[in-house]
C-alpha cells in the first residue's frame, strides 16, 4: 500500500511499501527459544503463533488467553518508543491526563487510550485509528530516520531503495531481500535502528545544548546570581541552573510555573541574540 508523502517531502523512494503488523516475536512465545527453520505457525482464538514444537503449540491451544497477553506485551514494548501520538484517539485528552495511559493492541498495532471507558469505541473503529496512528508513524518517521545506509547489508540507500513500514516502525533497505531479513529477524533490526535514533537524537541535543547559552544569569527561584556552583538538572529537554538544591526542589515541584517563565527567558534571548546578529537593511531594499 502506498502511503502519501507529508506535506512539504519529497518521496526518498519510488514506493513505500506497508506490511501488515508483523509477529512481534522471533522467539517461541512458550520457551522463549529461537525461532528455528522448522517453527509451527498456527491459528487460536482468532490470533497467530509461532512455536518450536508440537509440545509447545500444545500449551498455547490449552491456554490461549494467557499467551495472547505475552504477544499483546511484546507489540506493546516494539511500538512503544515510537508511538505517534500525544492524545487519545477517542476522546482528543491528553494522553496521562487521567493516569497512566490504557494500552491495547488492535490488528496488532499498539493504541493508547486516556481511559477504560474509550475501549469499546475504540475497537469499534479499529481499521480508522489503526490507520491513522501508522499514518502519523510513517510521517514523523521518515523526517529522523537515522541511516543513510541500509540497516542489513549496509549498502547506501538510493533512489530505488524501499522505505516500509514493519508494524508503526519505519525501515529503510537497499531491496525487498533485505526487507524480508529484517521480518525473519524484528527484534534484532528493530532494536538497531531504534538504538542509531536515540543516538541522533542525542547529538542534536547536545549539538543545541552547547550552541544556546544559559537565558539567565541569576537563579530562577531566589534571584541570586548563577556562579561556577550552581546545580543543573533537567526537566521537559530543558536544562535548568539554580544557585542551590533548595531551589532546584521547588522547580520540580512546581514545573507549570516556572517552565514557562524559563521558556519566557529563552525567547528573550534568542530574539536579543537575532536583533544584535541581523544586518541592516540597505537603502533601497
Amino acid at each position: 500500500m502506498m502511503w502519501p508523502m507529508p506535506a512539504g517531502e519529497t518521496a526518498p523512494t519510488p514506493e513505500a511499501v506497508q506490511f501488515d503488523a508483523p509477529y512481534p516475536l522471533d522467539t517461541c512465545v512458550v520457551t522463549g527459544k529461537q525461532l528455528g527453520i522448522d517453527f509451527i505457525t498456527f491459528t487460536t482464538a482468532g490470533h497467530t503463533f509461532k512455536t518450536c514444537c508440537i509440545k509447545c503449540k500444545a500449551l498455547v491451544e490449552l491456554d490461549s488467553a494467557t499467551f495472547i497477553k505475552k504477544l499483546d506485551a511484546a507489540a506493546i514494548a516494539a511500538q512503544l518508543p515510537n508511538y505517534p501520538m500525544t492524545i487519545c484517539p477517542i476522546s482528543g485528552s491528553k494522553l496521562g491526563a487521567m493516569g497512566e495511559p490504557v494500552q491495547i493492541v488492535i490488528n496488532g498495532t499498539l493504541v493508547q487510550l486516556c481511559c477504560s471507558h474509550c475501549i469499546n469505541k475504540a475497537n469499534s473503529t479499529a481499521d480508522a485509528i489503526v490507520q491513522r496512528i501508522r499514518q502519523l508513524s510513517f510521517e514523523a518517521q521518515l523526517k529522523t530516520y537515522p541511516l543513510t545506509t541500509c540497516v542489513v547489508s549496509g549498502e547506501p540507500l538510493t533512489h530505488e531503495a524501499i522505505t516500509t513500514m514493519v508494524g508503526t516502525t519505519l525501515v529503510r533497505t537497499c531491496c525487498n531481500k533485505c526487507i524480508n531479513t529484517v521480518l525473519a529477524n524484528l527484534s534484532q533490526y528493530l532494536l538497531a535502528i531504534e538504538e542509531l535514533r536515540k543516538a541522533a537524537a542525542s547529538a542534536v541535543k547536545s549539538s543545541n545544548t552547547e550552541q544556546r547559552p544559559y537565558p539567565l544569569t541569576t537563579c530562577l527561584v531566589s534571584g541570586k546570581r548563577l556562579d561556577a556552583d550552581a546545580v543543573t538538572f533537567s526537566i521537559d529537554n530543558r536544562t535548568f541552573k539554580t544557585c542551590c538544591v533548595t531551589c532546584k526542589a521547588k522547580i520540580e515541584k512546581d514545573t507549570e510555573n516556572f517552565v514557562p517563565l524559563f521558556d519566557a527567558a529563552s525567547k528573550a534571548t534568542v530574539q536579543t541574540t537575532n536583533q544584535s546578529t541581523s544586518k541592516p537593511k540597505l537603502p533601497g531594499y
